[in-house]
């Protein structure tokens, strides 16, 4: 699904809320300030309303789970979920620990609901 031909959908407030150590590595929350749309076949914007849940293991693989809603050109709103991997590189889990977050997250998969 490419919701986007030339940018993300949504810029990311800075910094994420850090929920501390679990079990798998550390987790942390993101939060969306919102953005454009601007694909093929669909325009309009994502709202800054959504959950990112990240927990990133020691390896430096990250485990998304993201809710957000976009909203149609025309006002019609639209659930989304996804969830996948990402890696972050080997030395980001302390760089994260440190508040060193890297620029962008290489997707490795991603699921749609």
């Amino acid at each position: 699904m490419n919701l986007s031909t030339d940018s993300d959908c949504a810029a990311l407030e800075n910094p994420p809320e850090a929920i501390g150590p679990v079990a798998e590595g550390i987790g942390a929350n993101f939060y969306s300030k919102g953005g454009e749309i601007t694909g093929p076949k669909l325009q309009g914007r994502c709202r800054p309303i959504d959950g990112d849940w990240l927990t990133i293991h020691t390896n430096g693989v990250a485990i998304l789970d993201v809710h957000t809603t976009l909203e149609s050109h025309d006002g019609a709103p639209i659930a989304t979920a996804y969830s996948g991997m990402a890696d972050m590189g080997p030395d980001d889990y302390q760089r994260f620990l440190e508040g060193k977050l890297p620029a962008r997250l290489n997707a490795l998969t991603i699921q749609l609901w």
